[in-house]
């Protein structure tokens, strides 16, 4: 996979570190906090850190060796390995720790599936793994010690390339007589005071970092828990700084270490504690990523019932738990290194909990804002507490698409805004973003003006039922999305270059996205806009305004005219989507509803899409394969449903009411043809000025086999 200064790479690192987000002043910065002033102070070039390689050990599926820092005589454990699926496995930890160092449990699935090592050529100074990947190596330099992953000759990742790995061994207070070397203690490694907290650190100082290299790369994504913008910034002179908090509103572009210079970005993870742990996931495709990031940690749950979660707020430092606080466990731990991992626990208690009420027939719905790796196999996530604020509406897009980016699909943010009172076209811009977000609510504290949409004068209620109407219809859609999250990984909600990875225009793009592959959204998310300028992918593709059918070129950018009831939205061409425009009080008067199958034809002609229907309720679709599950495809003037899944069994009383098509011709004759060989004309109405064909009641089964013949 060749990288270049203008190519984005589908990889992510997983490491295994606590994070969440504010008054300001009642949060430390990177100087407050001992640790983390600690670790910045190393200055690149200089790492004491050397690999042992005479101390190789090799089995089939891990390879072991010692590193030495130089400096005090500690030993390190390095641990690789290699996964199923295309992933790398790298562990760093004490080789004999005072007492065991915390290990994040429960986030990965089970024990990961490993596949053989082997070393293909070693030398005094270095030694070169097999990847199994096509000329994928990983390369082990001694001294200083380095990692680095490579294809052919492109190197795609160094570890350790600036020498910052850095790894404060656990000791006795005071007493450094078990290593050879000198050590002093700094202010900050046992107790440090913030404000009028003073926090104990009785394990002593135990922080870790570790930075990464990624030459040829200028766009970099992730750290879901951070109010900013998609694409990672660099963060000099103060780093990005993810904590377990609990605060009553979230701040936007809060301040990782991140550097982009061309042609090279560099990131440094520190943590207070714990040990290494990185999961390299080499893609190629960013399709690939998810599966494999979904192989480790799960996918997004396919369920419903709900119930809502939310942590406490605390009043100790940084209104979290004293560091001293202690778990019940056999091993000296304490709160500070699992605060996150206990909302995953709370959640899954819950999720677990609703289950067991309904003799483990229902379906779950948990909704939470405190979350951590493997959150998506519970429930969904708001945002947190927003305010009614456009740069709170602007910021919800990027940070659902970076939740969707680390499997977690199920996200929204409130409508409106929790704190504050929205405007009255705040609140419309709102609602009509928020219907083409995975997780759509509209939630507010209990000492806001009261904003019910009929509160706010005739003309901005219709046009909030506008957009929840929009929402409704497409809920079919919205299903087949989740079901098809549940089984891949793939993000629900997703940035354009992730169908366009070779566009270098979507690699910034975070104002837009796409619902699946086949819907794109550009909410207007300015106050008193009068057009919106969007970005149309795919070069040689179509989009077609799915409010006037108006056809587009893809690769260029659109400027688009926008009133009170405009939502930009498209659908690609060679797409085919299903919706019930009926319109009816709630989501459970819909369920035998008839559909109507929108059919955008690419510019070849074709299209294909997918339908997905089961209970809605029960866990059958698993259990009993209870589900419809359709391949709906036009080519040559046809339009078939083929069965996707032949050994699931459901009736479904919903039929097929309607078809469009736009952008074909006006047929002669259109036929019906059924699974049992009957057939029967069809009545269609064909608008020449937008290309829009419109075939009536088929009258079709949504489960059967059937053809439509244009002629």
């Amino acid at each position: 996979m060749a990288a270049s200064c203008d190519s984005l790479l589908p990889l992510i690192l997983l490491l295994c570190l606590s994070a969440q987000a504010v008054d300001r002043s009642n949060f430390k910065t990177c100087d407050q906090s001992a640790f983390c002033k600690r670790q910045r102070e190393l200055k690149p070039g200089q790492s004491p850190y050397r690999a042992l390689l005479d101390t190789l050990e090799l089995s089939d599926s891990r390879l072991t060796l010692q590193l030495i820092n130089d400096n005090n005589k500690v030993r390190l454990l390095l641990e690789l390995y290699r996964l199923q699926g295309n992933i790398t496995r790298v562990k760093i930890n004490e080789l004999k720790p005072l007492k065991p160092r915390y290990e994040v449990p429960d986030v990965l699935l089970s024990d990961p599936i490993t596949e053989a090592l082997s070393v293909v050529a070693q030398d005094e100074n270095s030694l070169v793994l097999s990847l199994g990947g096509k000329d994928q190596r990983l390369i082990v330099s001694a001294q200083p010690f380095r990692l680095d992953i490579v294809e052919g000759p492109q190197v795609l990742m160094s570890l350790n390339s600036r020498g910052l790995l850095a790894f404060e061994h656990l000791r006795a207070r005071k007493d450094t007589a078990s290593h050879t070397g000198k050590e002093e203690d700094k202010p900050g490694m046992w107790e440090e005071t913030f404000k009028s907290h003073t926090d104990s650190k009785p394990n002593g100082p135990s922080s870790i970092s570790l930075d990464f290299s990624l030459p040829g790369v200028e766009h970099v994504y992730g750290i879901p828990e951070h109010a900013d913008t998609l694409k990672l910034k660099n963060t000099d002179p103060s780093p990005v700084i993810l904590s377990h908090q609990n605060t009553p509103i979230y701040l936007f572009r809060t301040a990782l270490d991140f550097s982009s210079e061309v042609p090279q970005t560099d990131v440094r993870w520190i943590s207070e504690s714990g040990l290494i742990d990185v999961f390299i996931m080499l893609g190629p495709k960013p399709a690939d990523v998810f599966i494999q990031y979904a192989s480790l940690t799960g996918t997004q749950t396919h369920r419903k019932r709900k119930c809502h979660q939310s942590p406490t707020a605390l009043s100790g430092p940084q209104t979290t738990f004293h560091s001293k606080t202690h778990a019940r466990s056999d091993k000296e731990i304490t709160c500070g290194f699992f605060l996150n991992d206990n909302f995953v626990y709370q959640q899954k208690a819950t999720a677990d909990g609703l289950i067991l009420r309904s003799g483990g027939v229902q379906r779950p719905f948990v909704l939470t804002r405190a979350f951590f790796a493997g959150s998506q196999r519970y429930g969904a996530v708001w945002t947190g507490d927003n305010a009614a604020e456009w740069g709170h509406l602007k910021i919800s897009i990027p940070m659902c698409l970076s939740l969707g980016l680390v499997g977690i699909s199920f996200c929204g943010a409130d409508v409106g805004g929790f704190f504050k009172h929205p405007s009255a076209e705040l609140l419309v811009r709102w609602y009509q973003a928020g219907a083409y977000q995975p997780f759509f609510r509209a939630h507010a504290h209990i000492d806001t003006p009261r904003r019910e949409p009929w509160l706010f004068g005739s003309e901005n209620t219709a046009l909030i039922r506008e957009s929840i109407r929009q929402r409704y219809a497409l809920l079919p859609y919205w299903y087949q999305l989740f079901y098809n999250t549940h089984r891949t990984g793939q993000p629900v909600m997703r940035p354009l270059w992730v169908e366009y990875p070779d566009d270098v225009a979507t690699f910034s793009i975070e104002d837009e996205y796409l619902i699946g592959k086949d819907l794109l959204v550009h909410p207007v998310t300015d106050e008193g806009a009068t057009g919106v300028t969007a970005y149309l992918p795919g070069k040689g593709e179509v989009w077609y305004d799915v409010h006037t059918f108006q056809k587009h070129d893809g690769d260029q950018s659109l400027y688009i005219p926008v009133t009170m009831s405009s939502i930009p939205v498209f659908q690609r061409g060679g797409s085919i989507i299903c919706r019930k425009d009926r319109v009816r009080r709630s989501s459970s008067c819909m369920e035998n509803d008839p559909y109507t199958l929108y059919v955008a034809l690419s510019s070849q002609g074709s299209a294909e899409g997918e339908l997905y229907i089961d209970d809605f309720h029960t866990f059958s679709f698993e259990e009993a394969k209870q589900f419809v599950h359709r391949h709906l495809s036009f080519s040559a003037n046809t339009l078939s449903s083929r069965n996707l899944a032949p050994d699931s069994q459901f009736s479904t009383a919903s039929w097929i009411e309607k078809i469009v098509i736009f952008g074909g011709s006006q047929p002669s004759s259109v036929t019906l043809k059924n699974a049992d060989g009957t057939e029967s004309a069809l009545e269609f109405e064909f608008d020449s000025t937008l290309a829009v064909l419109t075939l009536r009641k088929p009258g079709v089964n949504a489960a059967a086999d059937w053809t439509v013949v244009l002629r």
